[in-house]
């Protein structure tokens, strides 16, 4: 009893993207337009974007702060390994 092979992984992921597509589009439709979700999503992602870039700057605070840390303590370091700088 032989059968056909059936799809290929490919051609499944292409069709359900297709259906996941237009499921979402179709709730899309759905939603009522309120203008008051829309100003709230803006206002999270704005607030994320602002969290993002104070995080990327406490880091470099913290960068500048361990390389003024190791400029300070150079002379320690060298007594304690014996080293040159």
């Amino acid at each position: 009893l032989d059968l056909p092979p059936g799809r290929t992984r490919i051609d499944a992921r292409k069709e359900s993207r297709r259906t996941l597509e237009g499921e979402r589009e179709e709730a899309r439709c759905k939603r009522s337009p309120d203008p008051f979700k829309e100003v709230e999503q803006q206002l999270k992602q704005a607030r994320v974007v602002g969290m993002k870039a104070q995080a990327a700057q406490i880091a470099i605070h913290t960068i500048q702060a361990k390389i003024q840390t190791l400029r300070e303590n150079a002379d320690v370091f060298v007594e304690m390994n014996g080293q040159t700088a």
